[in-house]
């Protein structure tokens, strides 16, 4: 997959797998970030699908294109899971491509200018 896990559980924390075989997100660091400055705890640990998918008011896929997307189920044997939500994950989407396209302050430093500005 080109994307990476990310979740908000029920009593609002920001979780994500740690894994060696999850490939390092930058786009996963940086949404990770605006959700600590939203206030919300966040963990990077490894997931017990099992005992935890039921947990999670939201799931998303984030990755570099998407930013992060919106899982709407997980079918897994007979067992189906639907997450209510979306409504973090998309404020935290929307803080980052506003970011992105200078609409909000980067207070983080992320962006850089790599090339001199037309009529500048």
């Amino acid at each position: 997959s080109v994307c990476n896990f990310v979740g908000i559980t029920k009593d609002g924390r920001y979780v994500t797998p740690a894994a060696e075989s999850i490939l390092a997100s930058t786009t996963n660091r940086m949404l990770q970030q605006l959700a600590k400055d939203e206030g919300l705890t966040v963990e990077q640990r490894p997931i017990d699908y099992d005992k935890e998918i039921d947990d999670f008011a939201e799931i998303g896929m984030c990755g570099t294109a998407a930013v992060v997307v919106r899982v709407k189920s997980i079918t897994r044997g007979n067992k189906v899971t639907k997450p209510p939500s979306f409504d973090m994950l998309s404020k935290l989407r929307a803080k980052f491509t506003s970011i992105q396209c200078g609409e909000l302050p980067d207070k983080h430093g992320w962006m850089m200018d790599v090339c001199p500005h037309p009529g500048m």
